[in-house]
């Protein structure tokens, strides 16, 4: 049975904050960290004992399969030591990010943190859009892009909450006033989203709600559902299709420069050159920038030197980890997706493994264009919902799981 905690309380804020803070603040994820430390010893000095956080098997061996295989590999490039550690792109860096799963998971899975961490994650939302619209519309702005430096940052994390945030929404106990600032909010993630104007954040939606709904046949729910209930996911699902569908025409025509990609095929070209030249265990976790920058692996067309990945998270773990690593992460995929899948299907009117289906399936789809969770602000958000998701199923109660 959990309990209530101020400290546990405060730690879990200062973890939901410090996930996504890499990009505009640079000792977010540290404050995290430490405040989780000194949690731990609190915990352990007020009850002494440790609590074992429970680890799901699929999820415990897509962990363990992904990073033990990039271990494995980067053995054979610790020349340089930016590979294992002090690189952007290293091993001990990937392995970091992974940790806001385990403090998350830790501290939930004894201390109700729920009120708190909703509260976070509607607040962190809640201040990406309103000072990113605001940015954009009153000052010069080419595109919008909030806390951060990259039109992309604030859709990742969009994609990741916005599915919470419906979820919250969903919950049959809140009041008229707490729907209408649902309302609101939502409202101003599509405006946000829109004038990012990423691409990629729109396949990322598409591909996201589809899987969803496959699911939702898949597991012939469909008919369970009430007729409400049904037109309101009907209404949803097209609107994001459409969404998604028109902003990228839009893009297209109005920025015709950008529509070919044609920078991304040279970069894939050249990735695919790296593993021919690399099969077994790629060029290096941190060296594809060095590699694309020059000689052989840059094409004489580029235009962009500078780019330290190729846009793509299977390609850049095939050309930097070798086929090793990307069968490795292609098992990651298959098991935490069969691991939501098995969720969903055990709790199946519980909201919260839905959002966090849409929140991977997302993220992996967008990582077919960009970062994803090579990118340490994302992964550590991704990590950090995959842990509150255990706890939100674990903690829920029946009456939050109605559905028909």
């Amino acid at each position: 049975m959990t309990k209530t905690n101020c400290f546990a309380n405060l730690t879990a804020i200062l973890i939901a904050w410090g996930v996504t803070t890499d990009h505009y603040t640079n000792i977010g994820y540290s404050v995290s960290m430490i405040s989780f430390v000194l949690f731990w010893l609190y915990d352990f000095y007020t009850r002494k004992s440790l609590a074992k956080p429970d680890i799901p098997k699929y999820i415990g061996l897509a962990i363990i399969i992904l990073y033990g295989t990039l271990a494995a590999v980067s053995i054979f490039h610790i020349d340089n030591t930016n590979n294992i550690y002090g690189g952007y792109y290293s091993l001990l860096s990937f392995i970091e990010n992974t940790l806001s799963f385990f403090m998350i998971l830790y501290i939930g899975q004894t201390y109700d943190v729920r009120l708190s961490v909703n509260a976070t994650i509607i607040g962190i939302t809640s201040a990406l859009c309103g000072y990113g619209l605001w940015e954009y519309f009153f000052t010069d702005k080419i595109v919008l892009d909030s806390f951060y430096f990259s039109s992309h940052s604030p859709t990742f994390i969009l994609i990741l909450f916005v599915p919470f945030i419906l979820a919250f929404a969903g919950n049959h106990k809140i009041v008229s006033l707490q729907k209408a600032g649902y309302t609101i909010l939502l409202l101003l993630c599509i405006l946000t989203l829109y004038f990012c104007q990423v691409r990629g954040a729109y396949l990322a939606i598409f591909i996201a709600s589809t899987c969803l709904m496959f699911i939702l046949f898949r597991l012939n729910l469909w008919n369970l559902l009430s007729n409400k209930l049904k037109h309101a996911l009907l209404i949803l699902f097209i609107s994001a299709i459409a969404f998604c569908i028109v902003f990228s025409l839009h893009i297209n025509f109005a920025f015709p420069d950008r529509a070919s990609g044609g920078e991304r095929m040279m970069m894939w070209e050249s990735s695919y050159q790296m593993f021919i030249d690399h099969p077994v265990t790629g060029i290096g976790l941190n060296e594809w920038q060095a590699a694309y920058a020059e000689g052989k692996y840059h094409p004489v067309e580029s235009k962009e030197a500078g780019q330290d990945f190729p846009h793509n998270v299977f390609i850049y773990f095939l050309s930097t980890g070798g086929f090793l690593s990307f069968i490795a992460y292609l098992l990651y995929c298959t098991f935490i997706f069969k691991h939501l899948y098995n969720l969903i299907k055990s709790n199946p009117f519980n909201p919260y493994p839905w959002a966090m289906m849409f929140a991977f399936s997302g993220i992996t789809a967008y990582g077919l264009t960009d970062g994803g969770i090579i990118f340490k602000y994302v992964a550590r958000t991704y990590y950090f919902l995959l842990g509150y998701t255990l706890i939100l199923v674990k903690q829920s109660r029946p009456e939050e799981q109605k559905g028909v």
